[in-house]
C-alpha cells in the first residue's frame, strides 16, 4: 500500500510539474555592449589607481531616457515607450568604459532587435 501511495503522488507530481512549466513563459534576454571611450593602458596595472577612468552612471541613466526610447520606438516600430524600456536593462561592469545593455521579452527576435537599436 505505501508503494502505491509513493506511486500515486509522483505521478501528481509530475503532472503539475509538467502543467506548470508549460504555462510558464520563456524570457529571452539579448546583450549587446558599447564601448563608450577606449581605455589608454591596463586598467587593472597595479601602477594605475583607477583616476584616468571615466563615472558612466550618467551615460547608463541617459540609456533609459525617454529621448533614448523615443528613438528605438521608431527604429524598432513600436509606440508603447512604457512596454519598451519595462524589458531594459542598462549597467556598467566595475573598470571598464563599456555599457552593457540587456532586454528581456517573451520573443527571442524583439529581445534582439531592441537591444540592438538602443545600443
Amino acid at each position: 500500500m505505501p508503494i502505491v501511495v509513493l506511486v500515486v503522488l509522483t505521478v501528481i507530481g509530475a503532472v503539475l510539474g509538467f502543467a506548470f512549466g508549460s504555462r510558464t513563459a520563456a524570457k529571452y534576454t539579448a546583450e549587446a555592449t558599447v564601448l563608450v571611450t577606449p581605455l589608454a593602458g591596463n586598467p587593472y596595472s597595479p601602477d594605475g589607481a583607477g583616476d584616468d577612468l571615466i563615472n558612466l552612471d550618467t551615460e547608463a541613466q541617459l540609456v533609459t531616457s525617454d529621448a533614448v526610447a523615443q528613438t528605438v520606438a521608431t527604429d524598432v516600430r513600436t509606440s508603447n515607450l512604457t512596454d519598451l524600456l519595462n524589458g531594459l536593462n542598462v549597467t556598467v561592469p566595475p573598470n571598464t568604459q563599456i555599457l552593457k545593455v540587456d532586454y528581456t521579452s517573451k520573443d527571442q527576435s524583439v529581445a534582439r532587435s531592441r537591444a540592438r537599436s538602443v545600443a
